[in-house]
């Protein structure tokens, strides 16, 4: 106990020592001078800390000093003082101190000048003066921050920068009363209300792009812009910045849906590709079958531990935010408001900065409640001397990712409601958790609480054949229900409040390719239409399906095939071989029957003919031809077998008299991009008896765009004297905008011919001395 009161009293000067124990009537102060101070120690030791009168010392406050220090008795530990004046000017239990003249100085430094408090101002409302009568009355109390050195003075009644109740004073006040979360009184004049069917409806759109041939990424793991333009395409409502954007983090949108897409496990990168985790193209993933509020919680989990959003884009890593505990602590905020109750982005930050002012950095509280020569970098900025400046920086940072939260990643989650108000000329954005977005966060924090495993009839939208074919999906129909269209049906339009779709023979063909058969396809429209289909519609998918079946792949046969026709229809004429035949095929080609293979080759000994067996695979081909530095291939064997003509048609043309050349336009049909080149090679060396000419493979790789594009700019090249001057000029935001460092280790940077002029100039001002040439050239 002991301890305790000394750590309380020992920062204070002797003087207010003994006012503390004078206003407590504990001494009486005569003009015949002070008391000695250990003395006054001695008394307040024993006398200052009673429940009697600490008790006493509160009967004596108003009820508006009442309400104040029931404000700081909320706050459990030492608060900074900076943080409880705001809550408690904005509570206006007090207001704020008169800003000080700044004296005039002719040189030198001037120290900024601070109000001091004073209990001697019996009536004031002005903060400094209220906490410095509760100090002298001995409740609220000044604790020095951490880690303080050097020739620091004894602390006056004026609060310093963290203010506590001791817990030997609290122990003896009442319970304090719990506030409600500040929320604004105001009632929007407008409400837009967010919908969370763009975003699930725009996850299954590039999920299903994924899964009908795979998205190609970067050798970074990134999505190219290529790929971003056709994603772009898809949305329901298109990015207009994919035509400036350089790289897929610029597409904001786009890379928020497949970070989800991916942390949620429906996506992955496979050999360079995203592609679905499932590999069966007809298997539909548990999350597109679940009910929309399932869905909502999915991703709320998934964003509120990603690294990825809207909101973390201006985020600089090396300031370590806590990306995720803001996300949480926000939600937690947003759902401790009352249904009714709006809140502005004021509104929650000052909740934050009254109770947790560190939710998004961690060094916000060490900054506030430091002296004013604080020192540090934040957003790659070095900020020394005033410490306003940099907790004015983190505040806007704050504020910018608080909007962000709201108006982008909770707004597409579907979870919060807008609200827009018109005061003065001036118009405040008003948030709210929805009843859906209530509900759904809900269930993410207290998992006793239960979401709906399905969609109830309301939700489940309809959808319409029409006898033109086309089908009609209206309203929040299941995305699993779209998912089985797109399976059979071509998609002409999307639209948040339809998807319209048409069964073609093509697109059912694809079906049947897929593993879908005509009964899975009429079963499931029925079931989706909810009755019978149109009766044409229905005629005709029986036609197609007749059609598809009409053409059979038999695997496992044995085929007999001749260089001419002439010579098959003279050996079917041999008793021998045309007990092995079953039919022809062709004048060349005849089909043997089953197990037949070993008798037709005796027979065909036996008639002077010494036939070539080949395995039943297209390896079998292999080591048959040879390519000149033209593209001219030669076969080695008279007649080339059925696997050969199979693997030449995919790379060459077929040129007079049966013989094949390699051209121009069969590599670019084969080629066009490194990897399809590169495999068209391997075919080629696979297929030739001996090695490709160097020629001939300089020939292919020019044909099949093997190098691809490059792009030619005329560029500047600076020399600096070492690698860390260029970094630290690069530190500069002005200058990283327009230097461009060569590599990762020399002192060599570029920049464009339209902004060397300025950067010149910037040098200069640096004084940096430029000459021409360098020594590296």
């Amino acid at each position: 106990m002991s301890s305790e009161i000394d750590q309380i009293l020992d920062i204070y000067h002797a003087a207010d020592l003994s006012s503390m124990a004078n206003e407590a009537r504990l001494i009486t102060l005569t003009t015949s001078g002070r008391p000695k101070r250990d003395d006054v120690l001695n008394v307040l030791r024993q006398r200052f800390f009673t429940p009697e009168r600490i008790r006493a010392a509160y009967a004596k406050l108003s009820t508006t000093e009442k309400g104040v220090l029931n404000r700081i008795l909320l706050h459990k530990e030492a608060t900074p003082t900076r943080v409880l004046r705001r809550e408690l000017v904005k509570a206006k239990l007090v207001t704020e101190a008169p800003v000080p003249e700044e004296p005039n100085r002719l040189w030198g430094y001037s120290t900024p000048r601070t109000y001091e408090g004073s209990p001697a101002k019996k009536k004031s409302t002005i903060f400094e003066d209220v906490i410095a009568r509760f100090t002298l009355y001995g409740l609220v109390f000044t604790r020095r921050v951490e880690g303080t050195s050097g020739n620091v003075g004894k602390q006056r009644l004026t609060p310093g920068s963290l203010l506590y109740v001791p817990q030997i004073v609290r122990k003896a006040l009442p319970e304090p009363t719990p506030i409600p979360l500040l929320a604004s009184e105001l009632q929007p004049e407008r409400i837009v209300a967010s919908d969370s069917n763009r975003l699930l409806r725009d996850l299954y759109l590039y999920w299903d792009y994924a899964r009908r041939g795979g998205i190609n990424l970067l050798v970074n793991g990134t999505v190219g812009k290529r790929e971003l333009k056709v994603l772009n395409g898809l949305m329901l409502v298109p990015d207009p910045a994919i035509d400036n954007a350089r790289k897929e983090e610029e597409m904001a949108h786009l890379h928020f849906l497949r970070m989800l897409l991916q942390g949620m496990g429906l996506l992955r990168s496979v050999s360079g590709q995203l592609r679905p985790t499932a590999s069966d193209p007809l298997d539909i993933p548990e999350f597109w079958r679940a009910a929309v509020e399932q869905q909502m919680l999915v991703c709320l989990k998934r964003w509120e531990t990603s690294l990825n959003g809207a909101e973390t884009v201006t985020l600089e890593s090396s300031d370590n935010p806590r990306i995720s505990h803001a996300r949480t602590q926000l939600l937690r905020m947003l759902a401790a408001s009352g249904e009714a109750e709006w809140m502005s982005v004021d509104d929650l930050l000052e909740n934050f900065w009254a109770t947790e002012v560190d939710f998004l950095y961690a060094m916000h509280a060490q900054v506030e409640e430091s002296n004013r020569w604080y020192g540090g970098t934040f957003r790659g900025s070095y900020y020394y001397g005033d410490k306003d400046k940099l907790v004015q920086a983190m505040q806007a940072s704050e504020r910018t990712f608080i909007e962000k939260c709201l108006d982008d990643s909770l707004s597409l989650l579907g979870l919060v409601d807008r609200g827009h108000l018109t005061a003065a000329g001036k118009e405040t954005n008003l948030y709210r958790f929805n009843q859906r977005g209530r509900r759904v966060v809900a269930a993410h924090f207290d998992r006793f609480a239960k979401l709906p495993d399905a969609q109830s009839a309301a939700d489940t939208g309809r959808v319409l054949l029409q006898p033109n074919f086309h089908l009609v999906a209206m309203g929040p129909v299941p995305l699993a229900v779209l998912a089985q269209l797109d399976l059979f049906a071509v998609r002409l339009q999307v639209g948040v409040g339809a998807f319209e779709y048409e069964l073609t023979r093509d697109s059912v063909y694809q079906a049947q390719q897929n593993g879908m058969d005509a009964v899975q396809i009429r079963t499931l429209l029925v079931e989706f239409c909810a009755g019978p289909l149109p009766q044409n519609v229905d005629r005709t998918l029986s036609e197609w399906a007749q059609s598809h079946e009409r053409i059979v792949f038999r695997t496992g046969v044995d085929l007999l095939q001749t260089g001419e026709a002439a010579l098959l229809e003279k050996l079917t004429a041999l008793g021998a071989v045309a007990a092995q035949v079953e039919r022809t095929l062709t004048p060349s080609l005849a089909l043997l029957n089953g197990g037949g293979v070993a008798r037709l080759v005796t027979a065909l000994k036996e008639a002077g003919h010494l036939p070539i067996v080949s395995d039943a695979l297209p390896a079998a081909a292999d080591k048959s031809i040879r390519l000149d530095e033209n593209g001219a291939i030669h076969l080695l064997h008279p007649f080339p077998s059925l696997y050969l003509e199979g693997r030449l048609a995919k790379v060459a043309e077929r040129a007079l008299q049966g013989q094949w050349r390699l051209l121009e336009s069969s590599v670019r049909r084969a080629g066009g991009s490194r990897t399809k080149v590169t495999d068209l090679l391997q075919e080629l060396a696979a297929l030739s008896q001996s090695p490709l000419p160097d020629a001939l493979v300089e020939r292919i790789k020019a044909w099949g765009s093997y190098y691809g594009k490059a792009g030619m700019a005329r560029v500047i090249l600076l020399e600096f004297q070492s690698r860390a001057v260029l970094d630290e000029l690069l530190a500069m935001p002005d200058l990283s905008q327009r230097l461009r460092p060569f590599d990762e280790k020399q002192p060599l940077a570029i920049v464009t011919e339209k902004e060397a002029a300025q950067v010149k100039k910037r040098l200069e001002g640096l004084g940096v001395t430029l000459k021409d040439g360098i020594s590296r050239a």
